[in-house]
């Protein structure tokens, strides 16, 4: 039977994976220089191909300039518009295709551009929460400091937290607004019939 390779890994065997320590893992994820986590169901997960991708580059383009410096090539979705770097995100809203640029740091070899991209990527970077002012992760955050959710018994805000939290996992800088009561009725529907 074939051997089984993981898509995403936990940041221990991502570490394995590429035959360093973990404590040196985590030091170049939070200096930039390897992309951060993603959250699958909850947890940090790395991408497997894209640290494979990075090492491999980071070796060819060592062995070709014969130094430790080395140039990464342009990530993905990063473009330069009127002489500055941003994060292109692209969306569709039914037939209409919409784009939204997210301005980055000047320096492409610089931790902070690394910081500032894989935040982004994993969508921890603060400038995607401003996108949407009627956010879960706002009404959730109001709705737990209110003093209804105070009020509510032990047992009831037990019950509640986890429906709630998966909500922030799953949709924490989604708007509101765009979700429509169609869409509402159908989850329900399905919901309802799985039980």
């Amino acid at each position: 039977m074939a051997k089984i390779a993981p898509l995403f890994a936990s940041e221990q065997n991502s570490a394995r994976l590429l035959d360093m320590p973990r404590t040196l893992f985590s030091t170049l994820v939070k200096q930039g220089a390897l992309p951060g986590p993603c959250r699958i169901m909850g947890e940090e997960r790395w991408d497997v191909a894209e640290l494979a991708s990075i090492m491999r580059f980071a070796e060819s383009s060592h062995r070709q300039r014969g130094s430790d410096i080395v140039r990464r090539q342009r990530k993905s979705n990063v473009i330069t518009k009127k002489g500055r770097l941003y994060y292109r995100i692209r969306r569709a809203e039914g037939d209409k295709r919409k784009e939204r640029y997210i301005p980055l740091p000047a320096e492409e070899d610089s931790p902070e551009f690394d910081r500032a991209y894989w935040a982004i990527r994993s969508g921890r970077s603060p400038d995607l929460e401003q996108s949407a002012q009627h956010s879960w992760k706002r009404l959730i955050t109001s709705y737990r400091a209110s003093r209804k959710y105070r009020k509510l018994a032990d047992g009831t805000k037990r019950k509640s937290n986890p429906v709630l939290d998966t909500l922030l996992d799953k949709n924490a800088s989604k708007c509101i607004t765009k979700t429509s009561r169609a869409a509402v009725r159908s989850i329900h529907q399905t919901v309802g019939s799985n039980t």
